[in-house]
């Protein structure tokens, strides 16, 4: 029993090392040596975790998963697509260590710190940059293997990335604020809202709009035990959208990239996604178990913009189709806790951390560059095992 505690206790070190690992440093080459380093600690992980529906299905994911290795055509995308499928088993085997709401929240504070330092460096860089301002349509810069140095890579650091960063300390911040009331990360929110609306991006400023409604709904199931009226606001909220969009399109349509804020105008009626969505759809029927078309492609971004089609098209359908499985099940678990008693931090925040790793699944491929948002997606499966029962 005390040989248990012992890495149960040192869990949330090794958690805390990971992670950091993931958001400091561009290069994925320090997490794989961090996870090679204590391989004999997730092997006695692994080796304790006692079979039930999801751990079943996580590890028929991994397994199904491996056939798909014969359709790459280089050793390094071998390599990288065999430590991502393992890093997923590591990261969900973590969270299971890590489900008492003391761990869940040093965690997920280590990460916020992360992420905030990056994002004000990144912000920093971009405004340095007298040709390449904040405002400008080409924001990015050249990014260093290691953050701060190492080789330079021969692409561009997007402002996808910084959407990554900036959106999960939005989240944080706003958990702190009115979950955990907290009244001086209300500052806090403020700022990153106001570094949402810089970046002209969609994505944070959708999510944060995504994120207020989410809290409102969870905290009335939550306080009254009924799902009523939080389904009575989506259903109406659909309605509206359905009635009015095409009129709003319209308007922001006819002043395009014209206007002076791309937000309201470009960004929001840009559909070029769509062609890449629809790629992945052709790719995964043309190859279903497993390919990487995406590379002989004619198209500027080899991703799909959806990380979904990149592990259907990547693991394979039927690995894929237990991912979905394996997300859903988790995330129905933690929906359907709302309406017990446990405090409110801890009945809400996994449902918001489900919704920030989904919400960017669906409209980024999180993988191709950034790992972020993929591994604590697998760690918030993994502390959803055990977080209420902990509780």
């Amino acid at each position: 029993m005390n040989k248990y505690n012992y890495f149960k206790l040192n869990s949330s070190y090794l958690a805390i090392f990971l992670f950091g690992c993931s958001i400091l440093f561009y290069s994925p080459t320090p997490l794989v040596i961090a996870t090679l380093l204590f391989l004999p600690v997730f092997l006695i992980y692994f080796y304790n975790v006692k079979l039930n529906k999801l751990n079943s299905l996580v590890i028929l994911f991994c397994l199904l998963s491996i056939p798909s290795i014969s359709n790459f055509f280089s050793l390094t995308e071998t390599f990288r697509f065999i430590a991502l499928v393992a890093l997923f088993m590591v990261f969900y085997l973590i969270g299971t260590k890590n489900s008492s709401s003391e761990k869940y929240f040093k965690i997920l504070t280590l990460i916020f710190y992360c992420c905030a330092f990056v994002a004000f460096y990144y912000y920093l860089v971009i405004l340095i940059r007298g040709d390449n301002s904040l405002i400008d349509e080409r924001r990015y810069y050249q990014a260093r293997e290691f953050l701060f140095f190492g080789r330079e890579y021969d692409f561009q650091f997007g402002i996808t990335h910084l959407n990554f960063y900036t959106s999960y300390c939005l989240l944080y911040s706003i958990i702190r604020a009115l979950l955990l009331k907290q009244k001086s990360w209300y500052l806090v929110v403020l700022v990153f809202l106001t570094f949402s609306f810089l970046s002209e991006s969609r994505g944070p400023v959708l999510f944060s709009v995504i994120v207020f409604l989410s809290i409102w709904a969870c905290l009335r199931i939550h306080r009254y035990k009924s799902f009523k009226i939080p389904f009575l606001l989506f259903f109406s909220i659909v309605a509206l959208l359905t009635i009015y969009a095409p009129v709003f399109w319209e308007i922001l349509k006819e002043q395009g990239n014209a206007g002076n804020y791309r937000l309201f105008t470009a960004a929001v009626t840009d559909l070029s996604r769509i062609s890449y969505f629809l790629l992945g759809i052709e790719h995964l029927i043309a190859k279903p178990f497993g390919n990487v078309l995406i590379y002989t492609a004619d198209t500027d971004l080899q991703n799909y913009h959806n990380t979904f089609l990149t592990i259907a098209n990547r693991n394979g359908i039927i690995a894929c189709s237990l991912f979905i499985v394996i997300v859903l099940f988790s995330f129905a678990k933690s929906i359907a806790h709302l309406k017990d008693n446990s405090p409110t931090f801890l009945s809400i925040t996994p449902i918001l951390i489900f919704l920030y790793c989904l919400f960017f699944f669906n409209i980024d491929d999180v993988m191709r560059f950034d790992r972020l948002v993929y591994l604590l997606l697998a760690f918030q499966i993994g502390v959803g095992e055990r977080l209420y029962k902990m509780s």
